[in-house]
């Protein structure tokens, strides 16, 4: 019977959806920001943090610096998608031209522009910056400024059709198809400092799909729109879980038509944007703080995060997302963890409706004065003041005022966007929690231990775990594992 469990186990591992991701040794950066995979070498992968940029020859194997920044920071990362073994690099204020023969700066900005992405379409650099988008062939290098947009405009994407250019920026979302006549099709207001953003919806990121480039999808700070008539009309993919996550990356792989992979600030995510359907990819992630996320043409999911980079090995989506569905058939839903837990620290969204309900009718109810004191009187025939006892009077008076705008709503907005905050740090321990907890779970039952200290250890982090879920939750987490193992 041992040696029948120790075949079964061993076939289970060589199907690839078992491996989980795998932290990338050579780079000793701990966040890292880009990731990219040359479309013609999947052995060519680059990656960046904010001031180097490295290199890999073998497929991510063995890395080494090709370049270091001395003051600037790196803004944008692209490879070249014709050229063998070219990057361009936009730093702050430079663009440079990164090949085998070493670095090139090729182009300056003007003072206080910042750049903050570069594209490269049918033999033309795009440089979106600051302050509009900067462009010059690759052969002449003759820089020029797009016209037809706003000139103070911030560009934060570029991304191309066969007959259009999509560019994102702080004012919503422009298209062209001839880089002369821009039209806005996606409106967004303008947002000045971190604060507004932290509140505001901001373009992140362009994305054109990869097998029909009439649909097009933009991530933003508040989740992912996504147009199905070339950027006409927008609307937003309502999935929960990445609804209001940062979008920081939008990817597609050859092996899947109708699937978008994003990373964002609550994990890394494959979603149906049609059918609204997702799944969560966590399996040996340390971290939900996600920047980027990019394959090769074999099906290798490559992942830069604030913990460094990850790698998945020959993904396996379909496979492993059956096994998330066993897995978490005897778990309570990760739904129902997140009410009860906002229920239980008080900032359930309903808490703030119930002040806002509450406050309508506060203007209706008068303020109440008691008080307990003689009575004088005055009789003006006799030009006389009598003293009568002590006795109790009530009087009641109203502030019409309050019916149009009532004082105590500047509280409520206060209270209310603290609560918000702390829901949000609330939902992303929770989520993160959640999951590790069930990838701990699926290597106990999964993976054979050699050393029983080994497995000590697992089994004493998956309660650590299951406390904290519990500690949000009030023991409702454990209460309910209960009742689901007994049905």
């Amino acid at each position: 019977m041992r040696l029948i469990l120790c075949i079964i186990l061993f076939f289970a591992f060589l199907n690839p959806s078992w491996a989980a991701f795998m932290k990338v040794d050579g780079i000793e950066k701990a966040s890292l920001y880009k990731v990219y995979v040359s479309g013609l070498d999947d052995n060519l992968v680059y990656a960046a943090s904010s001031n180097t940029l490295f290199k890999s020859q073998d497929k991510g194997k063995s890395w080494q610096k090709i370049f270091v920044t001395k003051d600037e920071v790196i803004k944008d990362l692209f490879v070249d998608e014709y050229l063998y073994d070219k990057v361009y690099l936009a730093s702050q204020s430079f663009l440079y031209r990164i090949t085998r023969e070493g670095v090139e700066k090729i182009f300056t900005l003007p003072p206080e522009v910042e750049n903050i992405c570069v594209r490269k379409s049918q033999g033309i650099i795009y440089l979106g910056t600051t302050e509009g988008i900067y462009y010059s062939t690759e052969d002449f290098l003759r820089w020029k400024k797009l016209d037809g947009l706003p000139q103070d405009l911030a560009v934060y994407s570029i991304d191309f059709s066969s007959k259009n250019i999509y560019v994102a920026s702080n004012l919503g979302v422009y298209v062209s198809g001839d880089n002369k006549r821009f039209e806005r099709r996606f409106v967004l207001k303008a947002v000045d400092t971190e604060e507004e953003e932290e509140y505001s919806l901001v373009s992140r990121i362009l994305k054109v799909d990869t097998y029909q480039d009439n649909i097009v999808y933009l991530g933003t700070s508040k989740g992912i729109f996504v147009s199905y008539d070339s950027g006409s009309i927008w609307s937003k993919v309502h999935i929960s879980v990445v609804e209001n996550s940062d979008i920081r990356s939008i990817c597609q792989t050859i092996l899947e038509k109708n699937n978008l992979y994003l990373a964002t600030d609550r994990g890394a995510f494959r979603v149906n944007p049609k059918e609204e359907e997702y799944q969560t990819l966590f399996e040996g992630l340390p971290t939900n703080q996600i920047y980027w996320l990019d394959f090769d043409r074999t099906g290798r999911l490559f992942v830069a995060t604030d913990r460094g980079l990850f790698l998945k090995e020959q993904f396996n989506p379909s496979a492993s997302s059956s096994k998330l569905e066993e897995l978490v058939k005897k778990e309570p839903s990760i739904e129902d963890v997140q009410q009860v837990a906002l229920r239980y620290n008080e900032v359930h969204p309903e808490k703030i409706k119930r002040w806002r309900k509450n406050l309508k009718y506060r203007a209706l109810f008068p303020d109440v004065n008691i008080d307990y004191d003689k009575t004088v009187t005055y009789d003006s025939g006799s030009d006389r003041y009598y003293t009568g006892p002590y006795d109790w009077g009530v009087s009641l008076s109203w502030d019409l005022g309050d019916l149009i705008w009532n004082s105590y709503e500047d509280d409520v907005d206060t209270r209310s966007r603290l609560i918000t905050q702390l829901r949000i740090n609330i939902l992303d321990d929770i989520n993160t929690i959640y999951h590790e907890r069930l990838r701990v779970k699926q290597e106990l039952m999964s993976k054979s231990f050699k050393d029983e200290s080994e497995r000590f250890k697992k089994e004493l982090r998956l309660r650590e775990l299951t406390s904290a879920l519990d500690g949000y939750t009030g023991g409702y987490f454990s209460k309910r594992l209960r009742q689901i193992q007994k049905e």
